[in-house]
């Protein structure tokens, strides 16, 4: 199971907050009737709090996940509105596109197409406030194992 969202309830049946038996996982929160029921819906303090309390392995394998299904989700929705015909003119040569410093504030996408030109599209933040969401939580991640593994270097 992805996890995308390390509120969410497992599949298998445990209850929230239990690891499988047999792992050293950290325990995610149990999650309340009167809380939110994922980490979408948590204010940005309690998912920050959940991953700061994990190990540089949990934060490394959560990090993977999230990569994964980042890269899933946004190659999905990119190639559909590619192939809808959604995609902006911004170069009619065939040539490669040089990505900005602009390029990373946006999820967007980049398409050659061979004796037309260079397409880009955005994936627009209101339509897709989950997957701005799981970029930061994915970047606040890798943030989090950079400054753990600074922390655990020997001091001089």
């Amino acid at each position: 199971m992805p996890l995308t969202d390390p509120l969410q309830q497992p599949s298998d049946g445990r209850q929230s907050g239990a690891a499988p038996s047999g792992t050293h996982e950290a325990a995610a929160p149990a999650a309340s009737n009167a809380g939110p029921a994922s980490a979408h819906e948590a204010p940005e303090t309690d998912w920050k709090r959940l991953f700061e309390g994990m190990t540089i392995p949990e934060l490394t394998r959560i990090e993977a996940e999230m990569a994964a299904d980042y890269r899933t989700r946004t190659q999905v929705e990119v190639n559909a509105r590619f192939d809808a015909g959604m995609g902006e003119l911004i170069s009619g040569e065939d040539k490669r596109y040089e990505f900005t410093e602009d390029d990373d504030k946006e999820i967007s996408g980049v398409r050659l197409v061979p004796g037309r030109g260079t397409f880009r599209l955005v994936l627009p933040r209101d339509e897709f406030e989950d997957l701005y969401l799981l970029r930061e939580q994915r970047g606040h991640v890798q943030r989090l194992i950079a400054a753990k593994q600074r922390a655990a270097l020997p001091k001089r």
